[in-house]
């Protein structure tokens, strides 16, 4: 099921990508810049409309398309750490991020998209397991509190925003051909 979600996804961008091949030369062609009332009156020309990289835009679409579920739970646990979670279901979100991550065949990615938007990902998932890792030694302590442990936990969970908003440019730069 996930297999046919994903192979519809791709056809879409690349229909996506034939329709817009198929209106560009539409959008290329010069108007006339020269007015009709009279010979020796010009209008201004237009200025250059900026080209679009149709490959990469499709390029962008197929990466996001092929890494939004791990990127949407990397924002949601992102987002959830805001509220606050405790020790269970902080590791139970890290577990979900695990799992989308577990899914993605990073063999069959365009490697412009892995560098770009998965390496950074993969690294905000490791900053926060590195947090669990973290959470997991205090508890285990007698003599570690939560207020000792907080600051190590704020440090990687910051870390891993860094990286998710790195994975989201990521995309970005795939759109603007990068």
């Amino acid at each position: 099921m996930v297999k046919q979600a994903h192979h519809l996804k791709r056809m879409h961008a690349r229909a996506l990508v034939v329709l817009l091949i198929a209106l560009l030369p539409a959008c290329a062609s010069k108007p006339n810049t020269r007015a009709t009332s009279s010979p020796s009156t010009y209008l201004p020309s237009p200025s250059p409309s900026p080209t679009v990289d149709v490959a990469a835009i499709a390029r962008a679409e197929e990466c996001q398309s092929d890494l939004e579920a791990f990127l949407n739970t990397l924002e949601d646990l992102n987002s959830r750490l805001e509220i606050g979670l405790n020790y269970h279901d902080y590791t139970e979100k890290v577990g979900n991020v695990r799992v989308a991550y577990d899914k993605i065949d990073f063999g069959g990615l365009d490697p412009e998209c892995v560098r770009l938007v998965g390496v950074p990902a993969e690294a905000a998932l490791n900053q926060y397991i590195q947090a669990v890792n973290a959470w997991s030694k205090c508890i285990q302590d007698i003599n570690c509190s939560n207020e000792q442990v907080k600051p190590t936990l704020q440090r990687h969970w910051a870390a891993a925003t860094t990286k998710i908003m790195q994975a989201r440019d990521g995309v970005e730069t795939l759109r603007n051909g990068g």
